[in-house]
């Protein structure tokens, strides 16, 4: 027969763990208490970071959907809207029949607005027209000292144009001189058809002249005009004694 004695022991020894068990629940219970009162003393002083952390650790102890709610109202104070909202939300699930429920309710819409109104302030508009993708060609800034435009080029060409048709009407003043001196009939006075000599030859000089820089800068301004934006366009013109010298790129 097995001793009474080695029963006793056993039924000692099967009775520890449910006691370190209780003990533990117990201490913990306890020191959660003790957060709790610590945050309810912080919460009312207006401590309020203080106030949640103590509530926090209270809710990891004990986790008592109550401690829930002390946490919302001290986010909610804080202004951290999204986590007070979340804690007052976990609240009404966890605590069934909350007599506040009807005042938590109401500020979970108060928060719920307040957070759409944030999201839509700082949420970049939203525009029906479709964007607009940079052209490859279009968009690349032209390179410096170019012209994106033919503006220049017309104005070059119609102004050579008119040098041209100028340097004509010269020549042909000049032609006419020379042919009165020309065509002069026999016995004509030679003062008559001395300005005339004189004159001819200095209108044909100019008339040659308008008529080659004009000809040159209608030839310029055109095929700048035809030349696509953003191409080298560079031209220089020389005049010396007796000659013409063009040089240019485009």
């Amino acid at each position: 027969m097995f001793p009474r004695v080695c029963w006793l022991v056993i039924a000692l020894f099967a009775r520890l763990p449910l006691a370190t068990a209780q003990d533990s629940s117990t201490l913990a219970d306890e020191e959660a208490h003790r957060l709790f009162e610590a945050g309810r003393v912080a919460f009312a002083a207006g401590r309020n970071e203080a106030a949640l952390a103590d509530f926090e650790q209270a809710y990891e102890l004990s986790h008592r959907p109550n401690l829930l709610y002390n946490i919302a109202q001290c986010d909610d104070r804080l202004r951290r809207d999204e986590a007070a909202l979340h804690a007052f939300q976990q609240y009404l699930a966890l605590a069934g029949d909350a007599p506040n429920r009807l005042e938590v309710e109401a500020r979970i819409d108060v928060l719920s607005d307040a957070i759409a109104r944030h999201a839509e302030a700082v949420a970049p508009p939203i525009s029906s027209e479709p964007p607009i993708e940079a052209d490859p060609i279009r968009d690349v800034p032209a390179p410096a000292g170019t012209t994106t435009d033919a503006t220049g080029a017309w104005v070059l060409f119609a102004s050579s144009a008119g040098v041209l048709i100028a340097g004509a009407i010269v020549l042909a003043l000049g032609e006419v001189d020379r042919a009165s001196v020309e065509s002069a009939p026999d016995g004509t006075l030679w003062t008559r058809v001395t300005d005339a000599y004189g004159r001819a030859p200095v209108l044909e000089g100019i008339g040659i002249a308008a008529l080659a820089l004009g000809a040159l800068g209608t030839a310029i301004g055109l095929a700048w005009a035809l030349t696509p934006s953003g191409s080298a366009q560079t031209a220089s013109i020389r005049l010396e004694p007796g000659s013409l010298t063009i040089a240019g790129t485009f």
